[in-house]
Parts: structure tokens; C-alpha cells; sequence
């Protein structure tokens, strides 16, 4: 079989056409009836909401189905365009825009940003310029919740491991490691698309930093935001050493905290 080598720089370009496929093994009913559990805790009833990083919207149309109005916002243009061709509900609009620059005059009761994407910002910086910018857009005593994936999972099931996996259409090489200095984690696919008779080949690599409980709450507090709630996998129960993955649960004061003059 002859093989064309294309170079797929940016994550995600070659992925979103595989992604679905990759993500077969989420139970996103369990992650809608999870966020449902936590807007009952706060007693948070969500009208407009803002999804952030949401790929190639799977989950956005689970959402959809529990009656949400939902703005979804990816940075690949290749998953929004894939998510576009998807989803075609009138109860959501797709865009390309960016976490740490996102603006807009709308303003959202709820922010999501799901399955561990908010690792992709590669420094507290990026980190900081997230939350604020999720600040400006949000409602008074709105909700912002995401989550993290740990060092634990990295080391545990992520460090020095690969898989892959081959279809009539497509075929995946993933190799991982964890750099436990630098707190990163590294994914590399080589992915191999049918296109005809030939199959384009791509390479992308794909960073995620592990950042500390400290990191992100300075963060938090650094946007005039609030945390409310931090919790175990998939659980309203603080979380352990074990954890695998960390929801933060954010709030935005009714009245943003002011530095006080000096008298």
C-alpha cells in the first residue's frame, strides 16, 4: 500500500477526523449527570452557557439534550469545522476563539471547560489570562467549572506507554511520557488517513502541563474569582493523593473585590 507523507503541524489538525473514534470509551450521559450533581450542590440553574475547548462537539450535543443554550469555542479550526459539520441544532453556535482571549458582549451564567483541556495552557500565565478572560465574560454569581488531570494519572498511566490501533479508514501510533521536572505530559501521534488509494500521514504532538493545586488557585484568585468547590473524580468528595482527575468549581462575586486605598 503506498503511503504519502503529509506533515499535520498544529494538534489536532489530523485528529479531529479520528476523534470521535478515540473518545468511544467516554460516557459523556455520566459527565452530563455529573455536572447536573454539581449545579444542584450550588443550586445553579444554567440558561446560557459557555463551552470552552469543546472539540468536535460531542458532548456539546449532550448538553443540548438536557435543554441548554450553549456557545461553544475551540482553538483548531479543524475540530470546529468538524463539529460544525456535525451538529446542526439551533440551540448552538460553534466559533474558533481561544481561552485566554475569548471575548465577547454576551455574557454566560456557566463556563465549561471539560476532559482535562484546560492542561493545554502551557503556563501560569496562560493559566491567569484564562481565568480573567473567563471573568469578563461571566455573570455575576455565575459558575465556572473545569477540571485537571494529575500527576498521578501521568505517572500511572501515561508514562512511557503507547497504543495503537488501525481501521478500514484510519490508523493511530500513540506514544506517551511523563517529564517530571518540567511537570509535562507528552502525547505524539503519527496518524495515517485513507484518501482514496493512498494514506496521508501525519505527526502531532500534543503538551500538557500538570499544574499544582497552588498554581491554579493563585490563578483563580488573580481573576476576582471565587473557589467554591474542588472535588474527587466524578464526586462531590474532596480530592486524594489517588486522584486521577480534579473538578474546580469557580464563582464570580456579585461584587468584584477592590484593592483598598491607603488613608
Amino acid at each position: 500500500m503506498p503511503f504519502r507523507k503529509v506533515k499535520g503541524e498544529a494538534p489536532y489538525q489530523a485528529l479531529a477526523f479520528i476523534y470521535n473514534h478515540m473518545m468511544s470509551h467516554v460516557n459523556y450521559a455520566d459527565w452530563v449527570a455529573y455536572l447536573q450533581k454539581v449545579f444542584e450542590k450550588f443550586r445553579h440553574s444554567p440558561k446560557n452557557v459557555l463551552e470552552t475547548a469543546c472539540g468536535v462537539g460531542t458532548f456539546t450535543s449532550y448538553l443540548e439534550e438536557n435543554g441548554y443554550h450553549i456557545h461553544a469555542i475551540d482553538q483548531s479550526e479543524m475540530m470546529i469545522q468538524v463539529a460544525r459539520q456535525t451538529n446542526i441544532s439551533s440551540n448552538t453556535t460553534f466559533q474558533i476563539g481561544d481561552i485566554r482571549t475569548f471575548e465577547s458582549e454576551r455574557k454566560f451564567d456557566t463556563i465549561l471547560c471539560l476532559y482535562d483541556s484546560m492542561n493545554y495552557l502551557s503556563t501560569k500565565e496562560d493559566l491567569s489570562q484564562a481565568l480573567a478572560a473567563m471573568s469578563a465574560v461571566m455573570e455575576p454569581r455565575g459558575l465556572f467549572v473545569f477540571d485537571v488531570t494529575t500527576v498521578h494519572n501521568s505517572l500511572n498511566l501515561y508514562d512511557n506507554t503507547e497504543a495503537i490501533e488501525e481501521t478500514a479508514e484510519f490508523l493511530y501510533w500513540r506514544r506517551s511520557r511523563y517529564l517530571r521536572r518540567d511537570r509535562i505530559q507528552i502525547n505524539e501521534f503519527t496518524i495515517f488517513l485513507k484518501d482514496g488509494e493512498i494514506y496521508r500521514r501525519f505527526y502531532e504532538k500534543h503538551k500538557q502541563w500538570i499544574f499544582s493545586y497552588h498554581a491554579v488557585r493563585s490563578a483563580i484568585k488573580s481573576a476576582g474569582l471565587k473557589l467554591v468547590g474542588r472535588f474527587h473524580e466524578f464526586t462531590l468528595d474532596p480530592p486524594e493523593k489517588s486522584s486521577l482527575r480534579v473538578h474546580y468549581v469557580v464563582q464570580k462575586p456579585l461584587y468584584l473585590e477592590k484593592t483598598p486605598r491607603n488613608v
